[in-house]
């Protein structure tokens, strides 16, 4: 609770605390005797309830039967160090505000300007219908005092936004038809300035009057319409006008009040559709409405804002705070989200911090834990944390609980993944969020995502046990998701491809659920299990889209996942797979150790394929090792099992690895052979990084043998494959040796 503003006498004084001077009684007494000398109790209420003589202010106005006129402090106003910790006070001020509320008229406030305004007005309003009669009144006219020009000028640093700006005013330059806007999008995005600089630049195309009013959308109780609709009205015939209360008669006084004329109205964070279709104007006149509802009125023009572009973010942090290099603008910028709030809150602390570097500044802001408290509300009225917090509050609780859910997801994420990740059936509530703007979405890859800071935002609302669960969740769907990539590059062909697209959509999903798994291998059958399997199922497609260090430290874990789980399995698989990571890595010793270990336990459970694919790995390893006839014997042995089981896929492997053991030894018609062969095989079951592979092999033996011509045609091949599958080393160093066989000729 504020202090309550004064109980005013007939003669329109005031009594505040500090005019109470000397006195021998305590506060509370004088208070009291301050309302038994006053015929009007004025009472301001915000987030604390205080010492309690506010409450018992009001109790005496209330014995002495006088009229009350109580206002509260928009929850958009209150800032989090004012409001109420103690359990109990907040008890006692809710039990007091629910009262007030069914007794009285509230009215919101949003600032010391928006109080005095307000209180003025309906104290003037009270004296006019209480002390003045109607008969004297009739009998002076007064010139009603219009307020017709009410825009306030965007922020001098408006940066950006120029298709937006273009697009919203020709829709608005509707000649004699009325023009509607909306813009939508989330809290800080700067919808209200972007508004206010479009109806600035259309004053003089609507000169007969620019209304602006706070529809107060994200507040406990936004604007009703009638209030709305008075205010417009009020606006042309004068502040103390008296109005019908009932809303049709009000709509038919507001359109009247418009007939004619060339106005525009910006009605600024509307809650919805339904507050705002009652304002819809006559012809002639424009209606710009802001809102983080994406909102649906016959004939407007809808824009959803998004976040700034890169070079426009840059652009208004180093115009607020000048002494930022552009280099750690950009990652500030970056770590914002572009978004405007944040980034004019970072550039405002900056600015006004002479000895905080930015440098400095730049890299506490990558802790994503402290992010939003580093951001701030410099220069801002209202914090990036407590722009989420309206939205979010206004939420139905199992939406909510989806919006905090969404959280575990690191980047963008489809329907299907979150209707099973937060059991959302039918994604409804994310739809239903997407209307609110709280997550973005892009039509061409029909794909979801959250913004960086309302993800963070949403993570730090989840519980322990929820997030818990959702983890769990997430990494459980996305190692199917893993299992289809691969099972589709396996696949060949067409499928491969859309293994591969499958797989790099959501690469940094599959990252996440394996690290997870990983963190919870000790303690959690279930991620004990994950961690084992995510490396194993993605194995091939890791050979191209994994560096091999971090395969590693995945199979490494992995491994110790298998002996939790005493699965032999799987233990040889991890074996078979680590050793052609350290392979990949030239630690070809260590790798042939580990293959011999994987070779041990596959000869025990007599997994006769799998003992096939690690004679041929260790057969790999001795090549690069120099030792080539002990490769040929192991690759030989390879190839014989492959075939005795008719894999095709192995027997392609050993054949190409053979070829490259003989070109190493310069019989390069014996691997070209090998070569041949192996590509045959690969082309048959639609395997493309063999292809270019074998390809690549055959050119560089065919030059040797002479046949440059060969050559360039089966590395052209190679280069156009390693394009299309995204092998940018292969791409690269076939590309460089096409250049240098070009030059020679």
């Amino acid at each position: 609770m504020e202090a309550a503003l004064p109980h005013l006498r007939a003669n329109m004084g005031f009594a505040g605390m500090e005019y109470f001077g000397s006195r021998d009684e305590n506060t509370r007494r004088a208070s009291l005797d301050e309302v038994d000398r006053s015929h009007v109790y004025v009472g301001i209420f915000a987030a604390r309830y205080g010492s309690g003589i506010t409450e018992a202010e009001y109790r005496r106005a209330r014995e002495h039967n006088l009229p009350c006129f109580i206002y509260f402090k928009s929850k958009s106003a209150i800032t989090f160090d004012k409001v109420e910790m103690d359990s109990g006070q907040v008890a006692k001020l809710n039990e007091l505000k629910t009262e007030l509320r069914r007794e009285h008229t509230v009215t919101e406030f949003n600032s010391p300007d928006d109080l005095a305004t307000k209180v003025l007005g309906d104290l003037h309003r009270w004296i006019f219908d209480k002390y003045i009669p109607q008969s004297a009144a009739s009998q002076t006219p007064r010139a009603p005092l219009a307020t017709l020009h009410q825009l306030r000028a965007a922020v001098s640093d408006f940066v950006g936004r120029e298709k937006e700006i273009d697009a919203l005013i020709d829709a608005l330059r509707k000649g004699e038809s009325a023009g509607i806007s909306g813009i939508s999008g989330m809290g800080g995005i700067g919808k209200t300035e972007l508004a206010l600089l479009v109806a600035n630049r259309l004053r003089p195309e609507y000169p007969d009057a620019q209304l602006f009013i706070d529809m107060r959308g994200t507040d406990e109780r936004p604007l009703a319409a009638t209030d709305s609709l008075a205010t417009c009205v009020r606006a042309f015939i004068g502040a103390d006008a008296k109005l019908p209360e009932d809303l049709n008669e009000l709509i038919n006084l507001y359109r009247s009040s418009l007939d004619g004329k060339r106005a525009l109205i910006l009605l600024d964070n509307a809650a919805d559709s339904a507050q705002v279709r009652p304002l819809l104007p006559p012809s002639g006149c424009a209606l710009l409405v802001t809102s983080r509802e994406t909102l649906a009125l016959p004939g407007m023009k809808r824009l959803t804002l998004e976040q700034l572009q890169p070079q426009e973010a840059r652009d208004l942090l180093t115009v607020i705070a000048p002494r930022t290099p552009p280099d750690t603008a950009d990652r500030i910028c970056y770590l914002c989200g572009y978004l405007p709030l944040a980034i004019r809150a970072t550039g405002s602390l900056l600015d006004i911090t002479t000895d905080l570097d930015p440098v400095a500044y730049a890299t506490q802001l990558h802790d994503e834990r402290e992010r939003l408290k580093l951001i701030g509300k410099e220069g801002v009225d209202l914090d990036v944390e407590a722009s989420f917090e309206l939205s979010y509050a206004r939420l139905q609780p199992e939406t909510a609980l989806v919006f905090r859910q969404l959280s575990v997801f690191p980047a963008s994420f489809d329907a299907t993944a979150e209707e099973e990740i937060c059991q959302d059936t039918g994604h409804t509530h994310l739809s239903d969020l997407l209307r609110r703007n709280l997550i973005l979405y892009d039509t061409e890859t029909a794909r979801y995502r959250l913004h960086d800071l309302a993800r963070l935002f949403a993570d730090s609302r989840l519980s322990d046990d929820e997030r818990d669960a959702v983890q769990e969740r997430h990494a459980t769907h996305y190692y199917t998701v893993l299992k289809k990539a691969n099972g589709l590059y396996l696949e060949g062909g067409e499928a491969f491809m859309r293994g591969l697209a499958l797989f790099d959509s959501e690469w940094a999903n599959i990252q996440t659920g394996q690290s997870w798994a990983g963190g919870h291998a000790d303690d959690n059958d279930t991620a004990a299990w994950l961690c084992m399997s995510y490396p194993n199922i993605g194995a091939p497609v890791f050979m191209l889209r994994q560096h091999p260090r971090e395969r590693i430290g995945w199979l490494e874990r992995a491994l110790s996942s298998t002996q939790k789980l005493n699965d032999r399995v799987s233990e040889q698989n991890v074996l078979g797979n680590l050793g052609v990571a350290y392979d990949d890595i030239g630690e070809c010793q260590h790798a042939i150790k580990i293959f011999e270990q994987a070779l041990v336990i596959a000869l025990d459970i007599k997994d006769r394929s799998t003992e096939g694919q690690f004679l041929g790995s260790i057969g790999t390893a001795y090549r690069q090792l120099g030792e080539l006839s002990t490769a040929i014997e192991y690759q030989e042995k390879s190839l014989a099992i492959a075939q005795e089981l008719r894999d095709k896929r192995e027997e392609e492997t050993a054949l190409i690895n053979l070829g490259v053991a003989y070109g190493v030894l310069g019989e390069m018609h014996h691997a070209i052979n090998f070569f041949e062969q192996s590509l045959t095989i690969a082309q048959e079951i639609g395997d493309l990084y063999n292809e270019s592979y074998n390809l690549w092999n055959m050119s560089v033996a065919l030059d040797e043998l002479g046949n440059r011509d060969r050559a360039i045609a089966c590395a052209e091949d190679a280069l156009r494959i390693s394009e299309q599958i995204g092998n940018t080393t292969a791409a690269a160093e076939v590309r460089a040796l096409l250049e240098e066989w070009r030059e020679q000729e």
